[in-house]
């Protein structure tokens, strides 16, 4: 009954004689639900005619099948031929996505990405109950609706979406990763975990040999890699108008940058409150960079894990144009390091530009001129490259008159910022211009030693007549380059 094309040798009907045999072949196509079943079970029976014309009957055994029983009870064993299926439960998730920009064409808190998750079943059995969790993304849903079953070749689609968050932006990525859970039919549990049929690492995390890389969106975050000199740590403390490189760190070195601590003999413990020194007039950047390097006041943590080679603190931003209307598109605070580069403790967090335009660099310094790259910066693979060392900051003169200055150029073809700049607050223009403002300033803090002052103009230290010489070298400078 479960097989077909049944043929004898010689055909039937059949006569056989005491000892006389014959052959006969059939076959059976498998299903799906022989599949399921694992297995494929079949009885052959003859029947016949004695001399007396009495029926004569026997079911088939399966010679290979040493259990031998006997149903009929005519002494012969009776066993079905049982076949067994190889049984291959997988199913295989995979999972693609779609970073979608809000109507401003920028990347903002808010914004989506979505995804697309297909649910294949890969093997030869039927799976059913499968349900998908998805932990980094909402509003999951699957055609047909779960729990779904599919047989072998099958498929489903799904759709899921995540809203993307600061700490997304902050990250500059995001990676999500899909899981779909089904039985085969004995009830065994099937998994798989997505893969992103675009990432050709192909990591077998489950082993099952089905790649399982997680789909990671990379989020088109800007960063930052720059230099600039600062005139007040290369020129010699002595009053002298000499230059040396790599910068100064004398800061540093005695333990006076914000979060540092160190034991003067006259006062005790001196410790500089942490934090990176930018969230005051005019600034008011309210960043968290420098909150990790901070001694508690302990002088024998005293130099609060801040790098050896680091100067000072600079203040980094972005701008679309010269004047930079309507504030800096993007800002963070950075540690300058003594030959120059710029380290971004927190990363710069720049996630909400056009990455096909070009954007001016701008550098300010608590008692240094403000500088600006001299044209705006094209974005190489999502990041933006300027030497301020050795190119001078912009100058907007178009009619030549020389009034306006950009770096000071301090050895060779190398520039630093102008120092000297320690009041940027008491007019409207003090961020633009050293002039007597300066001078007062600093007579505010003359005499102080070894605390972290704007006032110390050559960055040592130490405030004294040696900065007030600073200051007089750079008296009377104006740049065209505005705080925005």
């Amino acid at each position: 009954a479960n097989a077909t094309g049944l043929a004898c040798a010689p055909s039937e009907p059949i006569s056989l004689a005491p000892g006389e045999s014959s052959t006969c072949t059939a076959y059976h196509v498998i299903t799906q639900g022989d599949l399921d079943a694992g297995m494929v079970s079949n009885t052959a029976t003859a029947a016949g005619d004695d001399p007396g014309d009495n029926p004569v009957m026997d079911d088939s055994d399966d010679p290979d099948d040493p259990t031998n029983t006997d149903p009929d009870g005519d002494g012969d064993p009776d066993d079905p031929t049982n076949t067994t299926l190889n049984q291959d439960a997988e199913l295989q998730v995979l999972k693609t996505d779609l970073l979608s920009y809000g109507p401003d064409n920028f990347l903002d808190v808010g914004d989506t990405i979505y995804y697309t998750i297909t649910v294949m079943n890969t093997g030869n059995v039927t799976i059913d109950n499968i349900t998908l969790t998805d932990a980094n993304a909402a509003g999951l849903a699957c055609t047909p609706v779960e729990p779904l079953t599919l047989a072998p070749g099958e498929s489903s689609t799904c759709t899921a979406y995540h809203i993307l968050t600061q700490g997304d932006l902050d990250a500059a990525t995001v990676s999500n990763t899909a899981t779909a859970s089904g039985q085969d039919p004995d009830d065994n549990p099937v998994t798989d975990i997505s893969d992103d049929p675009d990432d050709p690492t192909d990591v077998d995390t489950e082993g099952d040999g089905e790649p399982d890389d997680p789909t990671v969106t990379d989020l088109p975050c800007i960063s930052i890699q720059a230099f600039v000199y600062l005139e007040g740590a290369a020129i010699l403390d002595n009053g002298s108008e000499s230059y040396s490189l790599p910068m100064r760190k004398n800061l540093n070195d005695l333990r006076l940058l914000p979060g540092q601590a160190f034991d003067d003999v006259l006062f005790g413990t001196v410790y500089s409150p942490p934090g990176q020194p930018y969230n005051a007039a005019p600034w008011n950047y309210n960043g968290t960079e420098g909150d990790a390097f901070d001694s508690g006041g302990d002088p024998n943590f005293g130099d609060a894990d801040y790098p050896s080679t680091v100067v000072d603190w600079v203040l980094v931003s972005l701008r679309d144009t010269p004047d930079g209307a309507g504030g800096p598109l993007c800002q963070a605070a950075a540690l300058l390091h003594n030959d120059g580069h710029l380290e971004f403790v927190e990363g710069f967090n720049c996630c909400e530009l056009d990455l096909n335009a070009s954007y001016y660099l701008v550098i300010e310094h608590r008692n240094h001129m403000i500088v600006m790259s001299d044209q705006p910066v094209s974005i190489v693979n999502k990041t933006i490259t300027y030497d301020f060392r050795n190119h001078q900051s912009y100058i907007d003169d178009p009619f030549g008159f020389g009034i306006f200055i950009g770096q000071k150029r301090i050895l060779g073809t190398l520039y630093a910022m102008f120092a000297g700049n320690g009041n940027q607050t008491m007019t409207g223009s003090s961020d633009t211009d050293i002039n007597f403002d300066d001078r007062s300033f600093w007579e505010i803090v003359n005499g102080t030693i070894a605390r972290y002052r704007n006032g110390d103009y050559n960055l040592n230290g130490d405030s004294n007549f040696n900065d007030r010489r600073v200051w007089e070298l750079n008296n009377g400078k104006f740049t065209s380059v505005p705080r925005d």
